[in-house]
């Protein structure tokens, strides 16, 4: 039997009305015991460390890279093909910031 999924998965989703109509700004703030997701300046979930030391339900103690991700297809799933009805499609990233705390 194939499994697909550990089952650690953590989120929560937001509704964001007409998202291409504007910019939107999305932050992540990785603290030592949590990390807190933004939209527009409003926290919409938070992840906290369980200090289990165990890498498949804390897996932000080591490197990690950006990666930015344009996904579509609709609801389809890979059985039935990509929706091409989707395309033409733009991605506007106007900049990504990076910030790191200085420790004293």
């Amino acid at each position: 039997m194939l499994q697909l999924s550990s089952g650690t998965n953590k989120g929560m989703q937001i509704e964001v009305k007409d998202p291409m109509a504007d910019f939107h700004i999305y932050a992540v703030e990785w603290f030592e015991d949590h990390m807190d997701f933004f939209m527009d300046d409003s926290l919409y979930f938070s992840f906290v460390n369980d200090q289990a030391a165990n890498n498949d339900t804390w897996p932000f103690d080591k490197p990690h890279y950006l990666l930015l991700n344009l996904a579509y297809g609709g609801a389809w799933g890979g059985n039935e093909g990509v929706d091409t009805s989707l395309l033409p499609v733009e991605y506007k990233i106007d900049y990504v910031r990076y910030f790191k705390k200085t420790l004293p």
